[in-house]
């Protein structure tokens, strides 16, 4: 593109003018007076007829905005655009499309001729604009929505890259233009296992940083959060592994049952959660579990004795019922967890794991729900019947008994069976 074809395009100051005048009577559009200013203006200080690339923001301008909803206007500026040369597309570097973008409103979708010059410069010239405002400490927030928009042009890793570079305050008031600058598309790519997702930039620590910060204010889904978080537990990756052991009771158990029903969930996972927790933590914790499972596994309390909702043996909840079971997680169970827990998982009481101890018995009993306390009670009483028939150490289970009937006297549990037996 140069100057004489710019020229030939649009009429001279003095037939625009002439138009005005009988015997034309017609007014020729704004657009045509402003390119042709342009242009005499290039003229005047331009030493030869090579069109200056430093001017095509402001030419640009002049022909998106001038051309507005004009398909006949519009056709005039596309045609003005195709006169650039692959050799000036070349010169289209990340600096000088910075200005052109700067020159527009990213939110502002009628740009048809604008579109039309993005649409032809190289993939190289993105690349490197959206390198460079990563590495820039100053963030200029226009560029990035209009990363946002052009978020095509693209690579996910890049715009990972920006986005984990951002400074809070930007993350914190603009959750939509995150969502389509990247979070959409790596939702996208995360939940169909996309093999080409970004392995060196969803590993990093600056990413495992950014979700685990980012979740209290960004809308990721809990599809998402979990299957990253499945993700890094098996990688034992540091950060994650601090933030669950700086999570307090609630916390730990809200992230943990919520890691359970995530869909990539393993074993080895679980166990590995389960050693992160603090020794101080844990026994709340397992009551908590075993609060969780009953309440999932019998849905109606009015047959408290009846499970009726038990996950088949390779959900991951039950596994993790013959984890604590099983001492694979170096948990210490007392013996009402034990009792609840080998209900829950329909196995048999193992008597050598029983250390009877009265007061804690009732101790550790009372901080769960009246109808667990009563199921894990029916429950044990029918099942030590049974092993007093058939076993030797009458003793212990006699004891055992009688400590679980005097559970049962408990003034609360009496009440909430008569309100079941009144029940209509």
């Amino acid at each position: 593109m140069n100057l004489l074809q710019l020229d030939e395009y649009i009429p001279k100051r003095w037939r625009l003018r002439l138009r005005r005048y009988p015997p034309f009577f017609k007014n020729p559009a704004p657009f045509y007076f402003e390119c042709r200013q342009f242009i005499d203006k290039l003229k005047n200080i331009s030493e030869n007829d090579d069109f200056p690339m430093d001017k095509l923001p402001d030419l640009l301008f002049i022909l998106d905005t001038y051309s507005k909803k004009n398909p006949d206007l519009i056709s005039v500026a596309q045609k003005i655009i195709d006169l650039i040369s692959p050799e000036q597309y070349q010169q289209i570097n990340h600096f000088l499309l910075s200005h052109i973008l700067l020159k527009f409103n990213p939110k502002n979708n009628e740009t048809v001729v604008l579109n039309y010059l993005l649409f032809k410069i190289p993939t190289s010239t993105y690349k490197d604009i959206i390198s460079l405002l990563t590495l820039n400490r100053r963030k200029e927030l226009t560029l990035i929505k209009w990363c946002g928009r052009l978020a095509g042009k693209f690579t996910l890793e890049d715009k990972l890259n920006l986005l984990i570079s951002l400074p809070k305050q930007i993350i914190l008031s603009q959750g939509k233009l995150l969502h389509s600058l990247t979070l959409a598309e790596l939702e996208t790519r995360v939940s169909a296992a996309s093999e080409d997702i970004p392995k060196t930039s969803i590993d990093s620590e600056q990413f495992v940083s950014f979700i685990l910060e980012g979740q209290k204010y960004l809308n990721f889904s809990p599809q998402l959060l979990f299957i990253f978080f499945n993700h890094w537990i098996e990688a034992k990756k540091p950060v994650l592994l601090s933030y669950v052991r700086g999570l307090d009771i609630e916390e730990r158990f809200n992230f943990f049952k919520n890691l359970l029903i995530s869909r990539n969930n393993t074993p080895e996972n679980n166990q590995k959660f389960l050693h992160l927790c603090p020794l101080l933590q844990r026994a709340l914790f397992i009551d908590k579990l075993i609060e969780y499972f009953f309440k999932f596994f019998i849905s109606d309390l009015n047959q408290i004795t009846a499970l009726n909702a038990r996950p088949p043996e390779n959900d991951p909840r039950f596994l993790v019922l013959m984890d604590l079971l099983e001492n694979r997680t170096n948990y210490s169970l007392n013996l009402f967890q034990l009792l609840a827990l080998s209900h829950l998982a329909e196995k048999p009481i193992e008597i050598k794991k029983i250390k009877l101890d009265a007061v804690f018995f009732f101790e550790h009993a009372k901080h769960l729900p009246i109808e667990l306390q009563e199921y894990v009670a029916e429950k044990s009483i029918q099942a030590i019947k049974s092993l007093i028939k058939a076993k030797q150490d009458r003793k212990i289970l006699l004891a055992l008994l009688n400590q679980l009937y005097s559970l049962l006297e408990n003034p609360a549990i009496e009440k909430a069976k008569q309100q079941r037996l009144m029940a209509p």
